[in-house]
């Protein structure tokens, strides 16, 4: 768990150029709560960052607060996130004002590639400002799903 005024991934957070690649691996049970904003439950990809996961699991993770973003995993500003043969389920993004992409959140051009991947189960719980329980993408983002499930 983490929790602040900001909380910028529970799980996992990397910043400004960086890369992480998973291979079989899990990340499961992360839980940010923040007072204001909360980004990502599991992981977060902040500013010209590359993610990959691949054969592996986003799995009950969440985000909290005033403002909600991406309860599995939050991509912002000229990220690319690649799922291959992955699993993002049982994430849950909820706040009292925006609140979006309860499985993944991708931002201002970022790009989101998933093939034979699935985003289930997942949930955005937010009173007003709500959007994509599944996957969310706004502001100049490509969404590219290849025999995956949402």
């Amino acid at each position: 768990v983490a929790a602040g005024a900001y909380v910028r991934g529970a799980g996992i957070s990397i910043w400004s150029s960086s890369s992480l690649a998973l291979t079989a691996s899990i990340v499961a049970d992360c839980v940010s709560i923040a007072d204001e904003y909360g980004y990502a439950g599991g992981i977060l990809a902040w500013t010209s960052c590359d993610l990959e996961l691949a054969n592996s699991a986003i799995i009950n993770c969440a985000v909290n607060g005033s403002s909600a973003f991406g309860g599995g995993a939050f991509c912002i500003d000229f990220c690319n996130v690649n799922l291959y043969d992955s699993t993002v389920k049982g994430c849950v993004a909820s706040g009292v004002t925006i609140t979006l992409g309860g499985g993944v959140g991708v931002r201002l051009e970022s790009n989101l590639t998933s093939t034979d991947s699935t985003i289930t189960d997942c949930v955005v719980d937010g009173l007003t400002d709500t959007f994509a329980g599944g996957v969310y993408g706004f502001n100049s983002v490509s969404l590219m799903l290849t025999n995956s499930v949402v």
